[in-house]
């Protein structure tokens, strides 16, 4: 297991990584690792909202933040998913 007695509130959690890709890993986090109420913020360089909104929202990905990252930007979303525990996650999905 990656976390066997953490539960955070927020993970920061690149989605192109190896061997397994972000969601991939956030995928394990929902379901293995039971942690449904702990917030994931995407970080990529890469994908864009169109393609990958489909995969994020199965993932349960809420927010994503793209690269490079700007601190007061990244404390927005921090924020934001800490305070919309609420909200159904095609609505809070959001792009900067």
């Amino acid at each position: 297991q990656m976390m066997p007695t953490v539960r955070p509130r927020i993970v920061l959690l690149d989605l192109k990584m190896t061997p397994k890709s972000g969601f991939q890993v956030a995928s394990e986090l929902r379901n293995t690792m039971d942690m449904k109420d702990t917030g994931i913020i995407a970080m990529t360089g890469f994908f864009t909202e169109k393609e990958h909104t489909f995969l994020m929202k199965l993932c349960g990905i809420r927010t994503c933040i793209l690269k490079p990252i700007k601190p007061l930007d990244l404390i927005a979303k921090i924020e934001f998913e800490l305070g919309e525990k609420e909200a159904s996650p095609r609505e809070t999905i959001s792009w900067n």
